[in-house]
């Protein structure tokens, strides 16, 4: 029997509680509408109730409160998560509604949805570092091939789509799923950072995957009359509180749960009463290691979804040595132990103070004055344009400020140059091999510092174990260099996990799928491999440095993105830890001054934004590079850009940047 008006007026919370079919006051007639009540249920102990227009969808509950949102054991982020539970409807972020469903197992989206383990986990064994790794190949396979698919759509989509806003977000996911993809297929991490970039990556895939969903599909839908009998799709849907998001969604075919308060129970007119679905599909168990609370407080998607993007970025995120760092998104001191494991003392970690980029220190005149151009035709140095080697004969050496850092974020590459001997460069050359993956990892944690080119060689002579001084002798200054090589490497182990134990340093390394004794002697061509890896991490963390100190926060902008990516990879995305050596037809090094135009004009970009280069980047704005028309005219304009930058560097270094190289073409 159905309830009068007068009974609906006299609800209250308790009496809602108490019988939920006191909802029941009427029979629908008619076509359902988006304000159609085919099921509903009551939470919050009467105070709320949801109702949904479609018959064979399940009322959810949803959450009022969001108390101490945080990753959860599956790397999701329970039933706060918009990839897992309905969170409400947000009109920014109207995509997330579109999220697909899990699929069925043999759907090759399914991998999407799969929990990343220490199953899918594959450890290096064959060094002094546990701990490190890399995903199991078939499980990158999978997501790649998905992955791959999607980008060839999200190319065409951009390429046809007008709306500005959605074509930049199409864009950023574009670029986050091409720069994860390639940093958990080619760097070693520790299993937390794997399975967080796995999380990353499927995370980022299935939003942009609703997002292309919700241009193409949905969007056009809003505008035109629903079609009755249709159910909704199988997407995650949306909680609404308002009429009009609730027509637009109805219109759509997305499934929502419209949110009513006690109040207006005489005002909806319900058909039926449900139970709330299950909730036991979502992972609720805490994660096995510390993670930060990223949330608090009343639902606010547009938060969370920014909240959730900081955390895993993390994952991904590499800090330049020359700037303070501070230890954000994720605790390093409560996700493990930062001792070496074994040891009972804790490394040194660097204050901020001796992490600025304008710490103060003493400037290193051999430092200042080495550059490739004191090298010209050395058959060790990889190619590159003259232009750079032109700036730095220009610059005095009076002229390098004396508060300046003048270490490296990684080994100086004309340190293989320098050397004397055959054998020491051989052992340099196996020692980078040997060490880089550590390298690589503690730079994608928290506090790295730079070091002087006396420390590197230290450590590339592989000359770093501890003398046994006798009782009352003071410390040399070779044992000085070996304690801060051991405290160096002793620095990178802050990720709970991973243990190194020098003493079991392997007679042979593997670099780029071969292997390597220590007694190997290194062809020129080795060598110019190994010298141009090291310059382009060393010239990617350099003008990733320096472009942070100076680019205000409000001219960090989509384009300002893309010209800094072009930049370090002269393509549109890519990893600062990657090096591809093969890439020799585009860049700062590439053979023909035209094949350079692109990422010479990015840089100039780049420039634009930066504080204090006014004078020097306002002379470039004069040349259209469209009208270039001769390889001289091309030149000239090069030769300029180049100069900027380096004289900027350099006052930011206090010596010269490390030039981009590449390798040449073998005849």
């Amino acid at each position: 029997m159905a309830n009068t008006s007068k009974n609906m007026e006299e609800m209250t919370p308790d009496r809602l509680k108490a019988d939920p079919k006191l909802l029941i006051h009427d029979q629908i007639q008619g076509q359902p509408t988006a304000y159609t009540a085919f099921n509903a249920a009551v939470f919050e102990d009467g105070r709320f109730f949801v109702t949904t227009p479609y018959r064979d969808l399940i009322p959810r509950e949803p959450v009022m409160i969001v108390s101490g949102m945080r990753m959860r054991l599956d790397y999701r982020f329970g039933l706060d998560d918009y990839i897992q539970w309905p969170q409400a409807w947000s009109r920014p972020l109207c995509h997330l509604a579109c999220i697909m469903k899990k699929p069925p197992p043999g759907d090759e989206w399914s991998v999407m949805w799969r929990r990343p383990s220490r199953d899918s986990f594959v450890e290096d064994r064959s060094g002094y570092a546990s701990g490190l790794g890399l995903l199991e190949a078939s499980f990158f396979r999978e997501m790649q091939v998905v992955v791959s698919k999607l980008l060839t759509r999200t190319k065409i989509f951009c390429l046809s789509h007008r709306n500005e806003s959605e074509v930049t977000l199409a864009r950023k996911y574009s670029r986050h799923l091409s720069e994860r993809l390639t940093r958990v297929e080619s760097v070693s991490c520790s299993i937390q950072q794997v399975c967080m970039l796995v999380t990353s990556i499927q995370r980022s895939a299935l939003e942009l995957h609703a997002l292309l969903a919700y241009c193409t599909i949905f969007k056009p839908k809003m505008e035109s009359d629903p079609l009755p009998g249709v159910p909704p799709a199988s997407v995650v849907g949306a909680f609404v509180w308002k009429h009009d998001d609730a027509a637009l969604l109805f219109r759509a075919g997305i499934p929502f749960w419209f949110i009513h308060p006690c109040r207006d129970a005489g005002g909806v007119h319900v058909q039926g009463i449900s139970q709330l679905a299950n909730r036991d599909n979502v992972c609720l168990a805490e994660c096995d290691y510390p993670v930060e609370v990223i949330f608090n407080g009343l639902p606010n998607v547009e938060l969370q979804y920014a909240a959730v993007m900081g955390f895993l970025d993390s994952a991904f995120q590499t800090f330049p040595p020359f700037l303070p760092t501070s230890f954000n998104a994720i605790d390093v001191s409560a996700a493990g132990s930062r001792f070496i494991h074994g040891s009972s003392h804790a490394p040194k970690v660097p204050s901020h103070k001796s992490n600025a980029l304008y710490s103060k220190q003493k400037p290193n005149v051999n430092n200042q004055s080495r550059h490739v151009g004191s090298y010209i035709g050395n058959p060790l140095i990889p190619q590159f344009s003259t232009s750079w080697s032109k700036s730095y004969n220009t610059l005095p050496e009076s002229r390098a400020p004396s508060t300046k850092p003048q270490g490296f974020a990684y080994p100086d590459p004309m340190l293989l140059v320098a050397v004397q001997t055959q054998a020491k460069r051989n052992a340099y050359c196996v020692n980078w091999m040997r060490f880089k993956n550590l390298l690589l990892f503690r730079v994608t944690r928290p506090g790295p510092t730079m070091f002087s080119n006396s420390i590197w060689r230290q450590l590339l002579s592989g000359d770093f174990v501890s003398d046994h001084a006798e009782t009352g002798q003071l410390p040399t200054m070779a044992s000085r260099r070996k304690s801060e090589v051991r405290t160096l490497l002793a620095n990178c182990l802050t990720e709970r996990g991973v243990d190194l134990d020098l003493t079991r340093l392997p007679d042979s390394v593997q670099w780029r799928g071969s292997t390597f004794d220590n007694g190997y002697v290194f062809s020129d061509r080795l060598i110019q491999s190994i010298f141009a890896e090291l310059s382009i991490l060393n010239f990617r963390c350099e003008l990733t440095a320096v472009d942070k100190h100076l680019t205000p926060r409000h001219l960090r902008s989509v384009q300002h993105e893309d010209d800094l990516a072009y930049c370090c990879y002269a393509a549109d995305s890519g990893d600062p830890l990657v090096v591809d050596l093969e890439s020799r037809k585009r860049g700062f090094a590439a053979n023909n001054v035209a094949d350079r135009m692109s990422s010479v004009t990015a840089l100039r970009g780049l420039m634009s934004d930066w504080t204090g280069t006014g004078d020097r980047v306002y002379c470039l704005q004069q040349f259209n590079v469209k009208e270039l028309r001769s390889d001289q005219d091309r030149l000239v304009y090069e030769e300029k850009v180049v100069n900027c930058y380096v004289v900027t560097a350099f006052e930011c270094l206090g010596r010269y940047p490390v030039t981009p190289v590449c390798l040449s073409s073998v005849n």
